[in-house]
């Protein structure tokens, strides 16, 4: 359920709701970064397929997910989305999944997490 709008932190849960429904009708405007894809050199966090076609999925199916936790990122009007996709989705392991989001409903990355 969405708060009602002026209703302090259930505004921002309120916003950050709404980019997400925004950004899951515009995931085919996202690409992952190449740093994030298996096949990537150097310790970035990354997901067990080289599929950017895949990782989108995920991020769409992630976005509208009722179970998705929605918190302030380190920007100012951007959130962090992080829920539990239920199988293992990174190369160490990791099933959950984390997504920053502009106010505006831009996906800016996507990346596996523990």
């Amino acid at each position: 359920m969405i708060p009602p709008e002026g209703a302090g932190e259930a505004s921002v849960l309120r916003e950050a709701s709404q980019a997400a429904s925004k950004a899951a009708d515009n995931v085919n405007d996202f690409t992952v970064s190449n740093k994030h894809l298996m096949d990537a050199g150097r310790r970035w966090q990354k997901f067990n397929t080289n599929s950017k076609d895949l990782v989108n999925q995920w991020v769409e199916e992630r976005l509208r997910s009722g179970d998705a936790q929605f918190l302030p990122n380190n920007q100012e009007g951007s959130y962090k989305i992080i829920t539990d996709l239920g199988e293992t989705i990174g190369t160490k392991g990791e099933s959950k999944i984390q997504i920053i989001v502009g106010g505006d409903g831009k996906i800016w990355t996507a990346y596996p997490i523990k």
